[in-house]
């Protein structure tokens, strides 16, 4: 099957309509019941050590398709890794330490607008609709480590089962909680934030 031959199987039956908002569900296998299920997919990015490749985390097909594919791996490429939970002090999540991270892209129906709040685990009250809450998390801060995106990762974290206990050396990409560092003198705000909570966040659509 080609590429293309693949990207038709999304279209599409005639007389139906695929639009709405579409978003990832960072951390959870489906999508909520305000939504479609487009695929179920496996978290991915660049090594944490490499000091090039994408900076996002994408959210990787679980039935490839390849074009033209060359074996073997070669010096001249980008590369992806699985991606895995490091969580520690932190005991609500502590239990997902080392597994995988599973993602679902949704289709939330009838709806334009996506919106990611990072700071609050709530929508606006004005006729949104809140997919799902969760926590920031993004690769941590240390000179060896890449920068990354921030994503939001659901409330309800779940794991890929057969990668519990695996060491973090296997994957190469991790996900680490985001604390808020505020400040009395400027920056971010201390008194509506509290300095060293981990961030929450909230995926709404309208």
């Amino acid at each position: 099957m080609s590429a293309a031959d693949d990207q038709s199987n999304l279209r599409s039956p005639p007389g139906e309509s695929a639009s709405g908002a579409v978003y990832v569900r960072w951390g959870h296998h489906s999508c909520p019941s305000s939504s479609e299920l487009v695929y179920t997919g496996s978290a991915a990015g660049t090594s944490w050590d490499d000091s090039g490749g994408g900076v996002n985390q994408l959210c990787l097909s679980q039935s490839p398709v390849y074009d033209s594919p060359v074996a073997g791996v070669s010096g001249q490429r980008s590369f992806v890794h699985g991606m895995d939970y490091l969580i520690y002090d932190f005991p609500h999540l502590q239990s997902k330490k080392d597994h995988d991270v599973p993602c679902a892209v949704c289709l939330a129906p009838a709806r334009v607008a996506k919106l990611i709040i990072p700071g609050t685990n709530v929508c606006p009250s004005n006729g949104w609709t809140r997919e799902y809450g969760g926590y920031l998390m993004s690769n941590k801060i240390n000179s060896l480590h890449r920068r990354t995106m921030h994503i939001c990762v659901d409330r309800a974290m779940q794991g890929i089962p057969r990668t519990a206990g695996v060491p973090s050396g296997n994957k190469r990409d991790a996900l680490y909680l985001v604390e808020g560092r505020c400040s009395s003198g400027g920056g971010i705000p201390c008194g509506p934030y509290v300095d060293g909570y981990e961030l929450t966040c909230a995926v709404c659509t309208k």
